[in-house]
């Protein structure tokens, strides 16, 4: 089962890694070895927009792991971009950094730099190391089917574990963002697209 960061991974974890010695059903990030000896593999998968947008409010708007520069993706992003930019990040406010201009210049600042972040890597990479093309998936499901498939496959009832709130017209969309991930998401339309 191949279930990346921002496409149901917390909720899929929960639910079957029980006991990470244990788990009931191999759940990976990095199938490696193990894809070409699965007999049926599942890949879950979300739109390039809608996965950054995740991404974005779980780590920088509505943080769930934390605040400030010791926090995980904060360091990643220190690191990525320039010194004035990222003071400004650390000391925009919540309703600053809600906003389509302030969300644009973040991922401008991270540049190719976020393809090499496992809650933002194309979903194309995630197959790379395995050798296996799309083809070779068994079947793949929108990260929105988490929920029916854990019930259907393993009688799990489980609930979401990571929410962003979901706002409508949202703060985050330009077309300047369509734009930006068609250029650096492009495979992934291309591959993924018909089931987002």
């Amino acid at each position: 089962m191949l279930v990346p960061y921002k496409c149901g991974f917390s909720t899929m974890r929960a639910a079957l890694v029980t006991d990470p010695k244990q788990p009931i059903v191999e759940t990976l990030m990095r199938p490696g070895d193990s894809f070409a000896l699965a007999e049926h593999t599942v890949m879950f998968v979300r739109e390039p927009k809608d996965r950054l947008k995740s991404y974005y409010r779980n780590w920088f708007l509505e943080p769930t792991h934390g605040v400030g520069p010791e926090q995980t993706q904060f360091r990643k992003a220190k690191r990525l971009m320039r010194p004035a930019a990222f003071q400004r990040l650390m000391t925009a406010s919540p309703d600053e950094r809600n906003t389509s201009d302030f969300f644009m210049e973040f991922l401008y600042e991270l540049g190719p730099g976020i393809m090499n972040d496992e809650h933002t890597q194309p979903l194309w990479s995630i197959l790379s190391p395995c050798q296996a093309d799309v083809d070779e998936v068994s079947e793949i499901l929108n990260f929105k089917e988490n929920i029916p498939f854990l019930e259907k496959h393993y009688g799990i009832k489980q609930s979401v574990k990571n929410t962003s709130k979901r706002l409508n017209p949202d703060p985050l969309d330009c077309p300047e963002l369509d734009d930006y991930c068609q250029r650096m998401y492009g495979r992934d339309y291309e591959m993924f697209g018909r089931y987002f």
